[in-house]
């Protein structure tokens, strides 16, 4: 099961650099706003090609921070996206990404503090 931050994960990316770590966390979650605006105005817009270009870059970034529930998410968005399927993104989107960021926002900040 994906866990909402694997932070070992990322550590041994980084070498096991706690202070990078906390930095890269920092800036994530600076971050995070923006992407749910951007990936908001695709949705709103129904443009699929905006909506799996925004998923596949946080897909990629939410791996980088060891966020797996978020890839997760963002890797389901992509697919559906893929398929003509926004309806499918809209109600993944509205159903799962406020409590997924919100549980990973919770755990970034357990781990800087």
């Amino acid at each position: 099961m994906p866990e909402i931050l694997n932070i070992e994960a990322t550590m041994q990316r980084i070498d096991h650099d706690k202070e990078r770590l906390k930095e890269l966390y920092a800036i994530a979650l600076e971050e995070l706003p923006k992407w749910k605006n951007r990936l908001t105005s695709a949705i709103d817009a129904g443009d699929k090609n905006a909506i799996k270009k925004s998923a596949h870059s946080y897909k990629g970034s939410s791996a980088t921070l060891g966020a797996e529930v978020l890839f997760e998410m963002f890797l389901s968005i992509e697919k559906l996206a893929e398929k003509d399927d926004i309806t499918g993104v809209q109600n993944l989107f509205k159903n799962d990404y406020e409590e997924n960021v919100n549980n990973l926002k919770i755990a970034i900040n357990e781990f800087i503090s």
